[in-house]
């Protein structure tokens, strides 16, 4: 039986806020090396404004899909086109013939790397029995692409400027 594991990916973590964070050191570095003309005061101004921007809300996603996905363990059987969606030393089972409508949000700029935020996304995953599953792309960068392969459902892209989760129950 082919499984497929899919657990939270730690170097992604790393690599998403070092984006984040990435363009505080290039200005900072910039500064250092070069003594420019652009002075302490415009740096700052500059820093604080990425930071409100760009740097806030890509924190503010990560912590709500790192939140998402503590303690939670997926597995997807392909033979049986089952997922497994373990939380809290529960199981939960669902049957991906059952799966009537795959959803991928992201943000406009999606995955370009143009802003901090633009690589974070989430999927909705609805059921027959009018049960819903998000899984965010912490875990996987591949999960549509994973999910396309065995079920043949084309992920429905839903673009927003950024793709914070939605609250819960809300799904």
């Amino acid at each position: 039986m082919n499984i497929i594991k899919l657990k939270s990916n730690y170097l992604r973590h790393f690599l998403l806020l070092v984006r984040v964070f990435g363009i505080y050191l290039f200005l900072w570095l910039y500064v250092g090396v070069f003594k420019n003309d652009l002075g302490i005061n415009a740096l700052l101004i500059t820093s604080i404004i990425i930071f409100i921007l760009d740097t806030l809300p890509a924190i503010i996603v990560h912590l709500q899909y790192l939140a998402h996905e503590y303690k939670v363990k997926i597995e997807i059987s392909e033979q049986e086109k089952k997922l497994f969606y373990f939380h809290k030393g529960q199981i939960k089972i669902y049957d991906l013939k059952e799966l009537t409508k795959l959803e991928s949000y992201l943000s406009y700029a999606g995955g370009s790397g143009v802003n901090a935020w633009s690589e974070y996304e989430f999927y909705r995953i609805s059921f027959l029995n009018g049960e819903q599953l998000i899984v965010t792309n912490l875990r996987t960068p591949n999960f549509g692409k994973e999910i396309a392969n065995i079920t043949g459902l084309i992920p429905e892209k839903k673009m927003g400027v950024i793709s914070f989760l939605p609250p819960i129950g809300k799904l």
